[in-house]
């Protein structure tokens, strides 16, 4: 959606070296919705850094790849011990049109 922030990084962590944080803070955000490559490296990495800043995250466990799917399903199962809500992009549209009390 044209309103959705997208960040190119080059560490492990969405929040090194981008605008994030300050974007976040100045909207008051409080979730942190994750997709991306490679889930037991970037996504986990910055599920890891948003979770120590206080942030809920979703990830979107469906719009995540890694090299083998033993490496992408340990990193879900590694998140999931970070108060992480692990759902498929279809979940968190029915999640979405629930808290938005659409159906």
């Amino acid at each position: 959606m044209p309103e959705d922030w997208q960040f190119e990084h080059h560490r492990a962590s969405i929040f090194f070296d981008t605008d994030l944080s300050k974007k976040m803070e100045e909207v008051q955000a409080e979730i942190l919705v994750v997709s991306g490559v490679a889930t037991n490296v970037a996504v986990e990495g910055s599920v890891r850094d948003a979770s120590d800043r206080g942030l809920k995250v979703v990830v979107l466990s469906d719009c995540c790849i890694a090299a083998s799917s033993d490496r992408h399903e340990n990193a879900l199962k590694n998140m999931e011990m970070l108060a992480t809500e692990i759902m498929t992009a279809d979940e968190y549209v029915q999640w979405l049109k629930g808290a938005n009390g659409s159906s």
